[in-house]
């Protein structure tokens, strides 16, 4: 009942890529401690339902994340005295977080293998349109063609989950790639 409540009144308003990530996690949860009533989930039960997931250090985090933020909403509603996930540290339980990898930068010759590799038109069209306006691939899988404005050479991409619209100025390039997509 609680994963169901806190995914009607906060998930639904959080963006779209969290909703997923955390929807993936409340089932984690539901399955893990879901016959459990929510007064009686110590701290003790977060920790193995993070050990139990056997997951990378990453998605060991979401997971935590979710179960905090869920608890969170659980002490909002008075259903718990304190968030059981209180205290608990990733560090702890796997050790040091891995180092984060490095940017990728390709190279010219690796830009032009993967400019010249065999794939449908559609996705080397996708790679360029990527790597000439630098969007997320999110945005551009969600671009509609409304968005763009060939004349004054604007792709308008509305908010996103890190913040407001913005106006990406179309090169001649650019222009030219959206041009044949929009023909396949």
């Amino acid at each position: 009942q609680l994963i169901t409540d806190y995914r009607e009144k906060v998930l639904v308003d959080l963006g779209k890529s969290t909703q997923r990530s955390y929807g993936r996690n409340l089932l984690r949860i539901e399955s893990r401690l879901g016959s459990l009533a929510v007064s009686q989930i110590t701290s003790l039960d977060i920790v193995a339902l993070i050990e139990a997931a056997n997951a990378t250090w990453t998605e060991s985090n979401m997971l935590l994340c979710t179960a905090k933020m869920l608890f969170r909403h659980a002490a909002g509603k008075r259903l718990v005295p304190v968030n059981p996930c209180t205290g608990i540290e990733l560090n702890a339980l796997l050790g040091k977080r891995p180092p984060v990898k490095k940017r990728l930068m390709l190279t010219d010759a690796e830009l032009r293998l993967l400019l010249n590799a065999k794939m449908r038109p559609e996705n080397l069209l996708a790679i360029k349109l990527l790597l000439g306006t630098a969007v997320r691939s999110d945005e551009l899988r969600n671009a509609k063609w409304e968005h763009i404005d060939f004349g004054k050479g604007v792709w308008s991409v509305p908010s996103t989950k890190t913040g407001p619209g913005i106006q990406i100025p179309l090169s001649k390039p650019v222009k030219g790639w959206f041009l044949e997509l929009k023909l396949i």
